[in-house]
């Protein structure tokens, strides 16, 4: 990842986004168990 003024800032979004899909991937796993 390139070192912008905005790093930072970038990174937080990129792991809020990476948060928000592993919860979306476990609550749809959960929906598949029986």
């Amino acid at each position: 990842m390139l070192n912008s003024v905005g790093g930072p800032s970038n990174v937080t979004c990129l792991t809020r986004f990476a948060t928000r899909l592993c919860f979306e991937l476990v609550d749809r796993a959960k929906a598949d168990l029986p």
